[in-house]
């Protein structure tokens, strides 16, 4: 029998797992960034995806293309919005970073939530945190 303890623990270590994964994902984003635009977009796609897996998978969820879509489409037009012409390398990199900051914990609150967050409260959650600062990362709750 598991203890509440344990169940305690494991909320806690997932957690900071998830946390982790996101300012790595965010940093990866930043240095995608930087490489010249016809391929970075494809690559922060692709970064986006791993990130909403890899957090699935912390959350033990078995995500699947449908429900990537699904949730890109639920917070799509504020990432497509913020990355139309971005010229600035290093502009454009501290958005990706941001973008993919906001993008984590959206998807942390989804899974966190067993995939039962309404619509309204992703979308609050990508876009309270879309420009927090990630330089520094996120301050442990």
């Amino acid at each position: 029998m598991i203890s509440q303890t344990q169940v305690l623990e494991d909320a806690v270590s997932a957690d900071h797992e998830a946390n982790s994964v996101i300012r790595w994902a965010s940093g990866r984003a930043f240095a995608v960034a930087l490489i010249p635009f016809s391929k970075s977009e494809a690559l922060y796609l692709a970064n986006e995806g791993y990130l909403f897996y890899r957090l699935a998978k912390i959350y033990n969820i078995n995500a699947d293309q449908a429900m990537l879509t699904g949730f890109i489409a639920c917070i799509g037009s504020g990432l497509s919005r913020s990355l139309l012409d971005i010229y600035n390398p290093t502009l454009r990199a501290t958005t990706y970073a941001a973008l993919t900051f906001a993008f984590g914990k959206a998807a942390k609150l989804y899974f966190e939530s067993g995939c039962n967050a309404s619509e309204e409260e992703i979308k609050d959650e990508f876009e309270s945190n879309k420009n927090k600062e990630t330089a520094q990362g996120e301050k442990e709750e």
